[in-house]
């Protein structure tokens, strides 16, 4: 496999950098490009699993948000309707009292029906 990239790396290290040596020095002279090879894949596989769980994590994040103002809208109507709930019985009372006339009406209907010998309730 032909590749056209740098074949070459070279890096100093800093003062910073004591654990690097340490461990750099702990190795054979043969095995240090091969280690610093492999722990450079694996930084590498690390941050592109970094950077998707960042994503993932930015989607979670988006639809939380979602869900959150679905919810405040749901609380918006439970409130609407529980203060409505509070006000029914004004209007459940409204609805008795028409019925009342209504039985009333009828019943006042069904005595001037009788009076006159017929029954009103068939």
């Amino acid at each position: 496999m032909a590749t056209n990239w740098k074949k070459r790396y070279s890096f100093r290290l800093t003062d910073k950098d004591v654990a690097i040596h340490e461990f750099l020095e702990g190795l054979p002279d043969n095995k240090r490009s091969e280690a610093i090879r492999f722990l450079l894949r694996t930084a590498v596989k690390y941050l592109h699993v970094e950077q998707n769980q960042q994503g993932d994590f930015q989607q979670v994040m988006q639809e939380l948000r979602k869900i959150q103002e679905q919810m405040d809208s749901d609380r918006e109507i439970i409130r609407q309707l529980t203060v409505g709930s509070t006000q029914m019985p004004e209007a459940a009372t409204d609805r008795e009292e028409e019925d009342m006339s209504n039985r009333a009406i009828t019943d006042t209907a069904n005595a001037f029906l009788s009076s006159f010998g017929m029954n009103g309730n068939g």
